[in-house]
């Protein structure tokens, strides 16, 4: 936070008015001040909170996808005009893009580093019609993220709406046309996932963010995408390319005891069902016939096997686990228990 640090420096000097910025949880605190920080009495608060007890004005501001605290001294109607003033002036700073090229300034708009008037100038300037769009978190082979990159790239038409995280993330922000049709996110993804391989050889995993109204929002997307990606361990490591769904599943059950979760593991399965659960051989089986949308001719396919095959493994998981997931409602308790069984071994 060296940045902010100086950002706030910079405040002090045109203004006069020395501030101290606290994170939203109060780890850590940023002040210019040799006089110990004082903590707000209370941070329930939406945007501006005076404390007369304590004589200060505490008010909010994000900064690099963090949410702070800030607090100056005072606590009358000038000093909460001072507050605004200064996440005014925290704002205009997050706007300096002078020098960066189309690429980094979008880097800087999924990390929520611009302000909303910052994006729309960078949308104005590349001929970007802002609307309805959603991200994708792509993860590369350090060796192929340049690769997966350029192709994106030529996907966009001169709209420069892919970037490069970091050594091995990319994101990738679908625009969707006024009036067209809104496309499956995940079949958006999937498509593309087939689309990279063919053409750059490179085997990347995709998380789907959702859709949102506006590029201004895009950044909530692209960490809804993140999230996807990072739980594809959870689920079998066939499928490539995850949602935000995946995620919230796994997130719920995460917050479920485990010893709730071994207790209901202990009442729905068998010894001879919990080894079916831990073979990876019946776990890819059932997760690619999920992927293909219980389609017993595309999965087989696409695991190689003969339908008769799959058939007896389908049929092997209905007796051991007492689960016929060629039903839509046993497809989704085989997944759960899976996630389940996971989590709580």
């Amino acid at each position: 936070m060296k940045k902010l640090s100086a950002i706030l420096n910079s405040v002090t000097q045109r203004t006069g008015i020395e501030v101290t910025a606290f994170s939203d949880n109060m780890k850590y605190v940023i002040t210019g001040s040799n006089t110990p920080p004082v903590m707000p009495n209370r941070t329930d608060f939406s945007q501006i909170y005076a404390s007369q007890k304590q004589n200060k004005t505490f008010f909010r501001f994000r900064y690099s996808g963090v949410n702070f605290i800030g607090s100056i001294d005072g606590a009358g109607k000038t000093t909460e005009n001072y507050a605004y003033l200064i996440t005014s002036i925290i704002e205009n700073f997050k706007d300096e893009t002078n020098g960066l090229n189309p690429s980094e300034v979008l880097k800087r708009i999924l990390l929520d580093e611009i302000s909303s008037e910052g994006i729309q100038a960078f949308l104005k300037e590349n001929g970007i019609i802002d609307g309805l769009c959603f991200c994708l978190a792509i993860s590369s082979d350090k060796r192929m993220c340049e690769a997966v990159k350029n192709y994106l790239s030529t996907k966009q038409q001169n709209k420069n709406l892919v970037t490069v995280i970091d050594d091995t993330t990319l994101a990738y922000i679908q625009m969707v046309e006024p009036e067209a049709e809104k496309p499956s996110v995940k079949d958006f993804a999937q498509s593309l996932h087939t689309e990279i391989l063919r053409a750059t050889g490179a085997k990347v995993v995709i998380g789907c963010g959702t859709y949102k109204e506006s590029v201004n929002k895009v950044f909530l997307s692209y960490k809804e995408g993140l999230a996807a990606m990072k739980m594809n361990g959870f689920l079998c490591n066939n499928s490539f390319v995850r949602t935000f769904t995946d995620f919230l599943m796994i997130r719920l059950i995460e917050d479920v005891p485990k010893y709730k979760l071994k207790e209901l593991t202990s009442n729905l399965l068998t010894e001879e069902a919990k080894a079916l659960f831990d073979d990876p051989e019946m776990s890819k089986t059932a997760e690619v016939f999920f992927e293909n949308n219980l389609n017993l001719s595309e999965a087989s396919r696409e695991l190689y096997t003969h339908r008769n095959t799959l058939s007896y493994r389908l049929d092997k998981i209905k007796r051991v686990a007492n689960l016929d997931i060629r039903r839509f409602s046993d497809a989704l308790t085989f997944r759960l228990l899976s996630v389940i069984k996971k989590i709580s071994d």
